[in-house]
């Protein structure tokens, strides 16, 4: 509200001083001064003018967020609640039946234990060589590079210069907009006018 204010305080009356001032002061230095003065005034008032744009938009985001927050806060709780379910029941039933299964099986699941025991420790001095390898290699490539590709930078910049001229040319298309929206509004009220004085001029002979 305040940002409001303050674009249309200036509109109304900084921004008409200067050009009365720039009006007077005609094409000498003084004028040059003014001239300038008065277009960092309109850029000013054009960047806050944005900003307020931006912060109403800004609050109707954070209106939509709310119930997005409450949807995933029932969804955690009814998932914590499931998680506590299954602790309780789920996790005793397994033990009860590991229990029973060792109990009738003890000798067919020692051996069977051993088994798996040995093919697990082949297969992870395997793994292990094999990541050791990969590792080792990766890491001293990684280390032979620059901290950051050439290409990379090459890359960046050409962004940057085409983000650049983007963001020129939006300002150039915003700034042409508005004053031919400022020019629109004011043939508007310059053709309400003569059409009240119209009629203003038919309705006098009338009530003599």
């Amino acid at each position: 509200m305040a940002g409001t204010e303050l674009v249309a305080e200036a509109k109304r009356t900084s921004v008409p001083e200067l050009e009365r001032r720039l009006a007077a002061a005609g094409d000498g230095v003084g004028g040059q001064m003014v001239a300038q003065e008065l277009n960092d005034l309109r850029q000013s008032v054009d960047r806050l003018e944005r900003k307020v744009h931006d912060l109403k938009l800004s609050r109707v985001v954070a209106m939509q967020t709310m119930p997005q927050i409450r949807l995933i806060q029932n969804g955690d709780a009814a998932l914590v609640e499931k998680l506590q379910s299954s602790v309780a029941m789920t996790i005793p039933a397994w033990k009860n039946q590991m229990t029973t299964a060792l109990a009738l099986h003890r000798q067919e699941e020692a051996l069977e234990l051993q088994r798996k025991v040995s093919e697990t420790t082949n297969e992870l001095l395997k793994r292990n060589a094999e990541q050791l390898r990969s590792g080792m290699t990766g890491i001293e490539r990684e280390t032979q590079r620059g901290i950051v590709d050439i290409e990379t930078l090459a890359q960046v910049n050409r962004q940057f210069i085409d983000t650049i001229n983007e963001v020129l040319q939006i300002q150039r298309e915003g700034r042409d907009r508005r004053q031919a929206a400022e020019a629109e509004m004011t043939r508007i009220e310059a053709e309400l006018k003569r059409t009240l004085a119209q009629e203003a001029a038919k309705a006098e002979p009338a009530r003599r």
